[in-house]
């Protein structure tokens, strides 16, 4: 808003408006998951019910793991406004949750782990992630690497191809789970304590989100550090990877 000359003009809303705007969720699966859902869990928490409320104010992108989630949730989805920065309201009355946005916290994870998601899983799975249709961080040797997964009884998956209760069950019933750092392992927070999780990173582009995640949902979390792409021409951090073969099977010797 310090940006412009002018702002919109303003609207009123009437009765009670719960808040769940939240920085970074619009389009982003880590931030929607992670900082939004455990802000609309407090909301819920507060009224007990959606019912309380006359209107729920978000932000997104309207991707289907949005309406899917928000369902499991319990909104109605007559309640449901998405707004953007070309909005601005005056409220009567408004219930804000707590910002406890890029915190990790208990709490969270246990929300999380207790939607209702998923019936009985198979605890024994080995899941890598592909980024292959993925615009960065792809593994350039993925077809190389692939071959030695298969052999230790890994299932090849693209989350993006899966619906969100299809992706919350897979990671529920996983005992291990290898992938390059993307928001896909945001799903990690509904894996059961003990999951080892392996994230590829290079150092340039390695960022602690999910051993922090890990840390705080009782997993086991190590990194396969990767090397970045000769190919690659954008920013180091976003770069595609090579996986030594070598060591990705020493690794998997352990797992």
């Amino acid at each position: 808003i310090y940006s412009r000359w002018h702002l919109p003009k303003s609207r009123l809303l009437s009765g009670r408006i719960a808040i769940g705007v939240t920085p970074e969720a619009s389009g982003n699966y880590y931030h929607w998951l992670l900082d939004l859902v455990p802000r609309v869990l407090l909301l819920k928490h507060a009224a007990q019910n959606f019912s309380n409320y006359d209107a729920l104010l978000l932000n997104g992108s309207r991707a289907n793991y949005e309406r899917e989630i928000l369902a499991a949730l319990g909104v109605p989805p007559e309640k449901i406004r998405y707004v953007d920065s070309r909005e601005r309201f005056q409220i009567a009355s408004a219930v804000f949750p707590s910002m406890d946005i890029n915190v990790i916290a208990p709490w969270k994870v246990h929300g999380l782990r207790d939607l209702p998601f998923s019936g009985k899983q198979n605890q024994h799975r080995r899941l890598y992630l592909s980024r292959a249709r993925a615009a960065v961080r792809r593994i350039a040797n993925e077809n190389e690497i692939s071959e030695v997964l298969r052999h230790r009884n890994f299932e090849i998956v693209e989350a993006e191809n899966l619906s969100w209760r299809e992706q919350a069950n897979l990671f529920a019933g996983a005992s291990v789970i290898v992938a390059p750092h993307g928001a896909a392992l945001a799903n990690i927070v509904f894996c059961k304590p003990g999951t080892r999780v392996v994230e590829i990173s290079t150092r340039a582009g390695y960022r602690d989100w999910y051993w922090q995640l890990a840390a705080v949902a009782g997993l086991s979390y190590e990194v396969l550090e990767a090397q970045r792409s000769g190919s690659f021409s954008g920013p180091y951090e976003n770069a595609d990877m090579i996986v030594s073969r070598e060591n990705l099977e020493r690794l998997l010797e352990s797992l």
